[in-house]
C-alpha cells in the first residue's frame, strides 16, 4: 500500500482579532519571509520526537510548514517538506471562503443570503454541495453535460479565477480550482471533462489515466494566504475580522468535540466519516487559531479513521491548553456564529 501522505501548516498566531494590521501590499509581505535556523531547530526537534513516538511515521509523507509572524519583523519560516504538494481535500474550502469576500470587495459577486448560507454550510459542516454552490457562484459557471470546445475554453477560464486571484498576492502553489465531491455521481459532464484536462494539470500527479487537474496545496503555501488573512492583506480588516470569525467558529467547535474525547466525554461528532473526494480517498481537517491545517490523504477508510484517532492521542492535551488559553472576548466573538454544546 502507497505511504500515507501527511501535511501541517501552522501560523503563529491567528485568531478573530488580526495580529497587526498593516498596509504593506501582500505580495511585498510575502517576499519578505525568511528561514529561521532556530524554528527549524525546534521543528526538526518536533518531528523528530513525533517520528520516535510512532515508528510507523516515519513511513509517511510529512508536510509542515511553521510560520512565526513575529512583533513586526520580517516573518520566520521553518518548514519540512513544505513546499511539496498534496490533495487538500476539504482544507481547500477556506480559500473559497477568502476568495467570496475578496471577490465581492471587488464588486465581481454579491454575498447574498444564498451564497452566505452556502458558505456557512461549507465552513460550518464541510459540506461538499455546498462547495459545489460556492464554487459555481465565484467562478460563474454551472454543472451540466460535457460542453462543446468553444464553451469548454469559456468554462476553463472561468475556473480559474480563483488562483488567478492567489497570483496577484504572490501565491502560485495552491491550485484551488474545483469543488469537493461526495462521489455519489455528483462530478459528471463538464467537472469531470476540467478534472481530466492536462492543459491545466496541478503539481499533483494524475490518478491512473483520470483527473490530472486535481486541487493541490502546499503547506508553505497555505501558510502565507493564512499569513495574509491573520494581517488583514488578503482582505479589508472588516472581512478580515469576519473571515477569521466564520472559520473559526466550526474549528472551535471541533477544538471542544476535542477536549470532550480527552476528558474521556462522547465526542458527539458532526459526521463520523465522509465518502472520499476523489479516488484514493482523502479526509482533511483545519483548527485556525493557530492557523492548524492538517491534511491527510489514505487509501482507504479505514486507515482514515485509525489515522483520525492516532492524531487526536498526538495533539489533543495541547488542543485542550489551546482551547484554555483563548481569552474571554474571542470566545464571544466565535460564539455569536459556533454552537459550543
Amino acid at each position: 500500500m502507497k505511504a500515507p501522505r501527511l501535511a501541517l501548516a501552522l501560523l503563529a498566531p491567528l485568531c478573530c482579532s488580526a495580529v497587526r494590521a498593516e498596509t504593506t501590499p501582500a505580495r511585498e509581505y510575502l517576499a519578505t519571509i525568511r528561514p529561521s535556523a532556530e524554528l527549524q531547530a525546534m521543528l526538526d526537534r518536533a518531528v523528530e520526537a513525533q517520528f520516535a513516538a510512532d515508528p510507523k511515521l516515519r513511513r509517511t509523507d510529512v508536510r509542515i510548514a511553521l510560520l512565526d509572524l513575529g512583533d513586526g519583523g520580517a516573518p520566520r519560516l521553518a518548514q519540512h517538506n513544505g513546499e511539496t504538494p498534496i490533495y487538500p481535500a476539504s482544507v481547500i474550502k477556506f480559500a473559497y471562503l477568502m476568495a467570496a469576500y475578496a471577490f465581492q470587495e471587488q464588486g465581481r459577486l454579491r454575498i447574498d443570503p444564498e451564497l452566505d448560507d452556502a458558505l456557512t454550510h461549507m465552513i460550518r459542516e464541510s459540506s461538499n454541495s455546498a462547495t459545489q454552490r460556492v464554487v459555481a457562484r465565484l467562478t460563474d459557471t454551472t454543472p451540466g453535460p460535457e460542453l462543446s470546445p468553444e464553451a469548454y475554453a469559456v468554462f476553463r477560464k472561468h475556473r480559474l479565477v480563483v488562483e488567478d486571484w492567489l497570483r496577484t498576492l504572490g501565491i502560485t502553489d495552491l491550485h484551488c480550482v474545483n469543488p469537493t465531491y461526495d462521489g455519489d455521481g455528483d462530478l459528471f459532464g463538464r467537472d469531470a471533462q476540467f478534472l481530466k484536462d492536462r492543459s491545466v494539470a496541478s503539481a499533483l500527479p494524475a490518478h491512473g489515466d483520470e483527473f490530472p487537474n486535481r486541487n493541490a496545496m502546499t503547506a508553505v503555501g497555505t501558510a502565507k494566504l493564512l499569513a495574509l488573512l491573520a494581517t488583514d492583506r488578503a482582505l479589508s480588516p472588516a472581512d478580515s475580522e469576519t473571515v477569521r470569525c466564520r472559520h473559526c467558529a466550526r474549528r472551535l467547535g471541533a477544538l471542544v468535540r476535542a477536549r470532550r474525547v480527552h476528558a474521556g466525554k462522547p465526542a458527539v461528532p458532526r459526521r463520523v466519516h465522509r465518502r472520499p473526494h476523489l479516488p484514493g480517498g482523502a479526509a482533511a481537517s483545519a483548527v485556525t487559531r493557530t492557523a492548524l491545517a492538517f491534511l491527510l490523504q489514505r487509501r482507504d477508510a479505514e486507515a482514515q479513521r485509525e489515522s483520525a484517532r492516532r492524531s487526536l492521542s498526538y495533539r489533543s492535551p495541547a488542543i485542550c491548553n489551546r482551547l484554555d488559553g483563548w481569552s474571554p472576548s474571542v470566545q464571544r466573538k466565535c460564539e455569536a456564529s459556533a454552537s459550543l454544546r
